[in-house]
């Protein structure tokens, strides 16, 4: 463990490859070449442009070499440059990246090498867990078949690798879990051969040039620009370039840890100038400093003035501009110390220009929508290249971005030009989703539900795609002759073997998806007996060619084969088998990037902070700063859980932040959502008080309204908005609310109070069966909703689930037009059970791809929420095939509309019946329930369970006695697992007695306008008013009703007490206490 804990305070003492050693710190700020060039510490990028010009010139012309992290910085420092009026600094410039350069050592070594290992260890790691390794700690068992442990553990190699450790070093004084590690690490070094990391190129190189500083290819002195998350591989690196001036981008807070990290690095006076230094309040802004040159040596800059140093870039005779708004104020401040904020002698501003604004959006949707009216609007006054949206992470940021712009208003086809640093995650692309999606399909060996999602994504030859529906009886029709997943390719005698008028249309869907169900019939095939990846990647790469449609898909699979080739043709990692190479295909997948756009480019810029270092903008757009997001949490290492990541993830963003700030020259806007993606409710982040306190204002962002963030039923408002009767006196909503919560409210509702217009006593208005039900729950609840017209405050949707409100709305209306399909041919139990549970299958996808679920946002929750709802469809019609015998089938959420005798009064009832069947000599009624199943035992009815079925088989007598039947009632239960019916076929005559019986309690309740509060405390679960009813309210009714002498609450408190202490069909003796 002293490895780990070396690691994790980077006081690393180890040795890295070619005897460089890892602990070797800058010594007194000084590069240790001939020119003794002393480390200089920039603020911004503009600064960095400076250095450039601050190199020496030697000869005629300049030769200078930039070593820059990416490319994207290369063209940052090209355009400052010229925005600083200095075109002449690009003369004998070469900008080169630090991984380019130590190639370019190596082959000047005329080392042999092969860069990109990065790419390759997942699958060299994949195919080592198939191997017998001595491991001690790790099951190789548990590796080789659990998801996720191959990218774990390329991530820990990568990171030691970064800090300049090896696997010798995991050796030295280190337990089970780090030998376990080296082992990996030295196998799979041993399979790379010759292929390297980028760490290790850089070791590589510095070894070469340690020993021969001749191998540097590159002219002319050397900038090196470094920042707080340089790597020890990286820092040996750059220390070994001969004629080197190393510079510091620094960034805030400058927290003890991070200047320790500095000091272990590059010496103790770079963490003193760090400690000592400032940024220049004026050196941010629409004007740049010259004046501010990078000084020599490491030495705190100096002092901001009052006012703004002349520009190079202000026109001849025009009088400089002063700066000292709230982008100057913010770039110098952002992240100090709370002593240095609280200065006096600093300038506060009270006010603001308006160059800095906060933004504080409901949900995620809205801040999008808001980040693209903002870059339309941007985009009229400044020149596309200079706007940059800023966001946390590429995914799924980036291609939530992408789709806002493209339909936002602009004159151009296409949308608003972007660039997206380092690609679209190709997951988050039509292609992507349609290639895992026949991965996934592959790995699960082809189930026939995922065939039906498959076909219609496929070009068919001479005609267009399938529809889901087409693509479902193209499926059912393969499994009527004995196809199947195992052998596409034997159902294809379909065409030859089914003849007859009725069968034109299905042969027509299967002559037309013949080819591509051939293909994928071999693929599976390959797959399936074991093919390695080298086979089933080109053979899964043929049929997307061919046959997957999907918008830019050529240029989405070429990214992927880049990746995947070098894999193939490997000895080791084109080895992998079946599931194991369709393993790895998924994960290159998921990981790989399509290109959007081209860095120069005249298009808006979207990426992170980090990876829009080296480049200034003059409108900066920060989105997603909320907590928990930034600053971003340090993960722990599953692989070393001992061991925090090296690069301390929360401060690296701050950094990140802090840099962006200040490379904003003109307008910066900071914008966070109270709701993220999957719907949870964060608050903004500290952020954005740092950038209060920075401007010296206070942060004022508008709370969420009372009970937004409410997750239970307890924080429910009432609105009253519709208390009033558009026919009549006002009610006095504050007695009524005054009622609810005191002892006063024990006998029915005077008529001198007011007219009340409830439902069932008229046919104008009348009464549904969850009415019905909610009278029979709580009438005082019913008496709110339904008479006075409270609205309940609904809790908020879960986040990442549908609740089961909506999930059996979904299931009713897909089982609904399942059976309004097919309901005559189910019902007479033609063709089989799985070509019925396909055609299920497409009913339900259909019906959820056209429904709207605001409450699902992420790509994941969507898709677990799609296949609860199409396993519950396939297990309803499976139950219901398997439970019931032949019956023809009438007809499917058939609406009803009857006046029911209630006692002294009638009711006007109105609902729908979800599935009405001819069984034998009965009419069956049935009802759908997707609550807890409560099947029938040796009880009589319960009006909890059997209220609704009972109103629905009443209100269809008339239809059974014009039919010649007897009715029949069962309540059917969906989404169980057991097959389960609550059935009253021969005994329906005591249902319906019952109902009778419960009709009259509840017609009397409405005529005398009584409505009591509940006496059962279980009807008050997740009640919205039971904050306004107050916590003993079952209890005072139990004792107002037990004693009451109105016939009707007699006959409620009978009912209600007979049902709670466990007299005949109660369900379960519940205390009225």
């Amino acid at each position: 463990m002293d490895v780990i804990r070396a690691i994790a305070s980077i006081g690393n003492t180890s040795t890295a490859p070619g005897g460089t050693s890892a602990n070797r710190a800058y010594p007194s700020g000084k590069v240790p070449d001939e020119a003794g060039q002393p480390l200089q510490v920039f603020w911004t990028t503009a600064s960095w442009a400076h250095a450039i010009l601050e190199l020496p010139v030697e000869g005629p012309l300049p030769v200078r070499t930039v070593l820059v992290p990416h490319g994207r910085a290369a063209h940052g420092l090209r355009r400052e440059l010229l925005r600083l009026g200095r075109p002449e600094g690009l003369a004998g410039t070469r900008f080169v990246t630090v991984a380019g350069a130590a190639a370019a050592v190596l082959r000047t070594a005329e080392t042999s090498f092969t860069a990109g290992e990065e790419s390759m260890r997942e699958a060299r790691l994949a195919a080592l867990f198939r191997e017998a390794l001595p491991l001690e700690r790790f099951d190789i068992a548990q590796l080789r078949s659990s998801r996720g442990w191959e990218e774990a553990f390329a991530r820990t190699l990568r990171d030691l690798e970064a800090q300049g450790f090896g696997p010798r070093d995991l050796l030295v004084q280190a337990g089970p879990r780090e030998r376990d590690v080296a082992t990996l690490w030295a196998a799979a070094e041993r399979a790379a051969g010759s292929s390297v990391t980028t760490p290790r190129l850089l070791r590589e190189a510095a070894s070469v040039l340690t020993t021969t500083p001749t191998s540097w290819p590159f002219e002319g002195p050397t900038l090196a620009v470094v920042a707080g998350d340089l790597t020890v591989a990286e820092r040996d690196f750059l220390l070994a370039v001969p004629r080197v001036t190393l510079g510091l981008l620094a960034a805030r807070p400058r927290t003890p840890e991070y200047l320790a990290r500095m000091e272990a690095l590059l010496g103790a006076e770079v963490a003193d100038a760090l400690r000592n230094d400032w940024p220049p309040e004026h050196a941010f802004g629409p004007q740049e400093s010259t004046r501010t040159q990078p000084q020599r040596g490491i030495a705190p800059s100096p002092a901001p003035s009052t006012t703004a140093p002349e520009s190079d870039a202000t026109p001849e005779g025009a009088a400089p501009e002063e700066v000292q708004g709230d982008l100057s104020r913010l770039g110098s401040r952002l992240f100090e110390a709370p002593v240095v904020l609280a200065d006096q002698e600093r300038s506060s501003s009270a006010k603001g220009d308006g160059a800095v604004r906060l933004e504080l959006h409901g949900c995620m949707d809205e801040e999008l929508d808001a980040a693209a009216a903002w870059v339309s609007e941007a985009a009229r006054e400044t020149p596309l290249d200079e706007i940059a949206l800023l966001v946390p992470a590429i995914e799924p940021w980036a291609a939530l971005l992408k789709e806002r712009l493209e339909r936002a208003s602009w004159p151009l086809e296409g949308g608003v030009p972007l660039y997206v640093a380092g690609g679209l995650p190709m997951a988050q692309t039509v292609f992507g989703a349609r290639m895992l999606a026949l991965v996934r399909a592959l790995q699960e060996h082809l189930p026939l539900a995922r065939l039906a999602e498959l076909l219609p994504t496929f070009r068919l030859p001479g005609r267009d795609p399938l529809s889901p529906s087409e693509a479902s009886e193209v499926v059912a029709a393969l499994i009527e002759v004995g196809g199947g997943p195992e052998d596409l390719s034997g159902a294809m005698g379909w065409v030859e073997r089914v003849g007859g008028r009725g069968d034109e249309a299905r042969i027509a869907l299967l002559r037309a998806a013949r080819q591509p169900l051939l293909a994928l019939a071999n693929l599976a095939r390959l797959s399936a007996e074991g093919g390695p990846l080298r086979q089933i990647w080109p053979a899964l790469r043929t049929l997307a060619q061919r046959w997957l449609q999907a918008p830019s898909g050529e240029a989405a699979l070429d990214a992927a084969h880049v990746v995947l080739a070098p894999q193939c043709t490997d000895p080791a990692t084109g080895a992998l088998r079946g599931e194991a190479a369709l393993a790895q295909v998924a994960r290159t997948l998921r990981t790989c990037r399509v290109p959007a756009g081209r860095c120069g480019d005249r298009a808006v810029f979207i990426g992170t902070p980090r990876q829009a270092r080296g480049m200034r903008f003059d409108a900066t757009r920060l989105l997603g700063l909320t907590d928990g997001v930034v600053p971003a949490p340090s993960e722990v290492d599953p692989v070393l859980p001992g061991r925090l990541t090296v690069r301390n993830a929360d401060l690296s963003t701050l950094h990140d932040l802090d840099r962006a700030v200040r490379d904003t020259r003109r307008t910066l806007i900071l914008s966070a959502a109270r709701r993220d993606r999957k719907g949870l409710e964060r608050g903004p982040s500290v952020v954005l008080q740092d950038v209060a306190a920075a401007l010296g204002r206070p942060l004022v962002l508008s709370p969420p309204a009372v009970g937004q963030g409410a997750a239970g039923p307890s924080h429910a408002s009432v609105s009253g908005e519709a208390a009033t009767d558009p026919g009549g006196d006002a009610l006095d909503v504050a007695r009524v609310l005054a009622l609810l919560a005191s002892d006063a409210w024990d006998a029915p509702i005077s008529p001198g109070a007011g007219p009340l217009r409830l439902p069932g006593m008229s046919a104008d208005v009348p009464i549904t069966v969850p009415e019905l039900q909610e009278l029979l729950a709580c009438p005082q609840r019913f008496l709110l909703i339904h008479g006075l017209r409270f609205s309940p405050k609904r809790p908020l949707p879960i986040a990442h689930a549908l609740g089961p409100e909506p999930h059996g709305r979904l299931l009713r209306r897909a089982l609904a037009a399942f059976f309004a399909k097919h309901g005559e041919e189910f019902g007479k139990r033609e063709r089989s059970l799985p070509a019925w549970e396909v055609l299920a299958d497409a009913a339900a996808r259909t019906v959820f791809a056209n429904s709207m679920v605001p409450s699902l946002r992420a790509g994941a929750a969507v898709r677990e929420q799609r296949d609860r709802l199409r396993r519950d469809a396939r297990l309803f019609v499976s139950q219901d095939w398997c439970g019931g015998r032949p019956r023809r089938f009438l007809d499917v959420e058939r609406p009803f509309s009857a006046v029911l005798p209630a006692g002294e009064v009638r009711l006007h009832v109105a609902s729908v019946t979800h599935r009405l069947d001819e069984d034998r000599d009965r009419l069956l009624v049935r009802m759908l329930s997707t609550e807890r199943c409560c099947p029938r035992s040796s009880e009589g009815p319960s009006p909890e369970q059997d209220l609704p079925v009972a109103v629905a088989a009443l209100a269809s007598g008339d239809q059974a006695q014009a039919l010649g039947l007897s009715p029949s009632a069962a309540t059917a239960y969906a989404g169980v697992q057991v097959p389960s019916e609550r059935a009253y076929h021969d005994d329906f005559d005591e249902l319906a007695s019952a109902a009778r019986a419960w009709l009259a309690m509840l017609g009397g309740l409405l005529a005398a306008r009584a409505f009591p509060h509940t006496p059962r405390e279980k009807d008050c679960h997740r009640c919205a008013f039971q904050t306004a009813c107050g916590s003993r309210a079952s209890a005072r009714a139990a004792s107002r009703l037990a004693v009451g002498a109105e016939p009707a609450l007699g006959a409620f408190w009978a009912l209600k007490s007979a049902r709670a202490v466990g007299a005949p069909g109660s369900q379960g003796g519940a205390s009225l206490t």
